[in-house]
């Protein structure tokens, strides 16, 4: 069989991340892989779907809903910073840090739902408030997401996968609540969390009173 041939043969995974340099590192062991940016619009996915022709498609941190019609074209897969299904949404690694619930990485199936699908591999990450950051405590996160994913995709790959339907007790945000922690969370990325976290906390807790005296009022 000539060369070309056999790299015919080699399975190919579409990425959509920002993080391209880990995803990278993790797929290139397992055929031809292409990289998308987070921000990368339906259409362009889909795009590169029709050209690229992937075997299946790892996501991580993408800003677009993917539609049921490229969902039913090739699996898509997501690596989320929390234990599903808690933290569903954006943002996962700080709303279980703020929760103190959930720390810790999935691997799922994705559907039509924003981290709905079904559970291929969870790994609980224990992080110290003391010893660590919003950065450094996202950087170990990532580290065992990347672990999660070299130790799937074989199944992946091939079809294999097992999963296991969510359930549960969960919790889920979406870009409203991204947005009142916004401003603080990127002016203190390297104050240590045991600094950190309280007065996120604080944050949150007088939005949700705010919110909850606007209701009263109606």
């Amino acid at each position: 069989m000539e060369l070309h041939e056999l790299a015919s043969l080699a399975p190919k995974t579409l990425c959509v991340t920002d993080a391209s340099e880990n995803l990278s590192q993790v797929v290139r062991a397992w055929g031809e892989f292409q990289i998308l940016p987070s921000a990368s619009t339906v259409g362009q996915i889909e795009r590169e779907i029709h050209i690229f022709q992937p075997d299946i498609i790892v996501v991580f941190g993408c800003r677009s809903i993917i539609p049921k019609k490229l969902l039913s074209k090739v699996p898509f897969f997501n690596l989320h910073l929390a234990l599903l299904p808690r933290s569903r949404g954006p943002a996962p690694h700080i709303w279980s840090l703020i929760e103190g619930e959930g720390i810790g990485v999935t691997l799922h199936s994705m559907d039509k739902g924003i981290d709905t699908g079904a559970i291929i591999a969870q790994q609980p990450v224990k992080i110290s408030l003391k010893s660590h950051t919003l950065n450094s405590a996202f950087e170990l996160l990532l580290a065992n997401a990347m672990l999660l994913l070299s130790l799937n995709m074989s199944d992946m790959l091939s079809g294999r996968a097992t999963t296991l339907v969510q359930s549960g007790l969960g919790s889920s945000h979406n870009l409203q609540d991204q947005a009142v922690i916004q401003s603080f969370v990127s002016q203190n990325l390297d104050l240590p969390l045991t600094r950190f976290l309280p007065k996120l906390r604080g944050i949150v807790e007088s939005f949700q009173q705010s919110n909850s005296h606007q209701s009263l009022k109606k």
